[in-house]
């Protein structure tokens, strides 16, 4: 009888466990952005969020970044974003600059589980008339708080460039995120930029790199993106986890010390 109790008491534990691990939510939002060629008609900048995860993304403020034009929308507002859920947004443009392509930014702030949360999303958007850039972002690396970018000129004469890390400045630190770079014709480049992340716990945050540059009256911009993985050694969600266990462990012991105690106590009875 003694043995099923304590099995019983387990199977109790583990199942609470089960049920509170369970209960660990997650944001995973996904941003995309769209528009035709921009321009006095058509002056409109559409933006989607995507919640992939299990968990609410509350008051979430959207906050535009643009370099080719103005919005008059300065921030976006919902109160939250549920699981498997979508939200829509569209930025109205005006006061455009040199036509071309340019990298543009939205900033994303949020909060899940009474933590905050930022990031960012980062496209290319033409203004004026389709620009593209002779200039390649042909690999990226994330390594040792290192961006390693590799930058490809496909042009014969020379460009000056700007090389930029679009990344959230709340929850980055980055040292130097522009860099000036000059091109004299084909060739390659890489541009190391100085980055330290922040502790969230087994996320994987896509980090745009940019690379722009003036010619002959336009503007024109490239993109690529590195992956960053993000770690933390201790969140909360892992550490109660562990110490869940802990505790079951513990409990299942002293369980199994009180049984075999009064085991023997009864066996001492009996002998008596």
């Amino acid at each position: 009888m003694h043995a099923f109790r304590i099995v019983l008491y387990t199977a109790i534990i583990v199942v609470a466990m089960i049920g509170f691990s369970g209960a660990i939510t997650t944001v995973s939002l996904t941003g995309t952005c769209s528009s035709n060629i921009i321009n006095t008609t058509n002056h409109f900048l559409q933006f989607s969020l995507y919640n992939s995860g299990n968990g609410f993304a509350s008051n979430l403020d959207i906050v535009p970044i643009f370099y080719g034009f103005s919005t008059s929308n300065a921030i976006e507002t919902i109160p939250e974003l549920g699981p498997n859920s979508s939200a829509y947004f569209s930025f109205n443009l005006y006061n455009f600059s040199l036509p071309g392509s340019y990298v543009e930014s939205l900033l994303a702030y949020y909060q899940q589980g009474g933590s905050s949360f930022s990031t960012m999303y980062s496209c290319i958007v033409n203004v004026g008339r389709i620009a593209p850039s002779m200039l390649a972002i042909s690999s990226g690396e994330f390594k040792n708080n290192i961006i390693n970018v590799s930058i490809t000129s496909l042009a014969s004469y020379p460009i000056n460039a700007t090389v930029e890390v679009y990344a959230p400045p709340s929850s980055f630190k980055i040292n130097n995120s522009i860099v000036n770079v000059s091109f004299s014709g084909y060739a390659s480049k890489s541009i190391l930029f100085k980055m330290i992340p922040p502790k969230y716990s087994n996320a994987t945050m896509p980090i745009a790199v940019g690379v722009s540059y003036i010619k002959n009256g336009m503007h024109y911009a490239n993109i690529g993106f590195v992956n960053v993985v993000l770690r933390s050694s201790s969140s909360n969600s892992e550490f109660y986890i562990i110490l869940a266990t802990v505790a079951v462990i513990i409990i299942i012991a002293v369980l199994i010390v009180i049984s075999i105690v009064k085991h023997s106590n009864r066996k001492r009875s009996e002998v008596k």
